[in-house]
């Protein structure tokens, strides 16, 4: 299935397909608030988000593997001007912008193309309780996906 959604995907990205829809988009990222987790391999990991002001959404992000975190993020994605970013502050070198390039009900994509991984970062719905997130960009000069399968594991909250 996750090969069927990748290929769809990156069918409507290369071919320009995806329409914006006419309601606000900071709306819509609504449905991305609660508590989402995920495995893969040997790895768990998790992926919270919070609707903190008309517009900003924060997050954290963390990787584990045995109960150990291995990896983590804090993440907010928020207006600023009339465009919307999601950033990622992961470390000392300062937060990473992505802007919000295409939305509609269900597919968020983000993009910084001075990023060589990911340069591109989607969001998408596939059910209510489903979340795929995908991270594209180049590896060592080769393209690289990486997916990441979540699963609602507690609804969040609207302001």
């Amino acid at each position: 299935m996750i090969k069927k959604t990748t290929k769809y995907l990156l069918y409507l990205l290369t071919t320009g397909i995806i329409l914006t829809s006419c309601s606000d988009p900071m709306e819509r990222l609504s449905s991305l608030t609660g508590k989402w987790a995920g495995s893969q391999d040997e790895n768990e990991f998790s992926e919270t988000w919070k609707h903190s002001s008309e517009t900003k959404y924060t997050g954290f992000f963390a990787g584990m593997n045995s109960g150990d975190t291995i990896y983590k993020e804090h993440l907010s994605i928020q207006e600023m001007g009339e465009e919307i970013f999601y950033i990622v502050d992961q470390n000392e070198e300062g937060p990473i912008n992505f802007r919000l390039i295409s939305s509609d009900d269900e597919i968020f994509i983000f993009e910084n193309k001075e990023s060589e991984f990911p340069e591109q970062i989607i969001y998408s719905l596939a059910t209510k309780d489903t979340l795929l997130v995908q991270l594209l960009g180049k590896r060592d000069g080769v393209d690289a996906i990486e997916q990441l399968v979540f699963t609602r594991v507690q609804k969040g909250s609207s302001l």
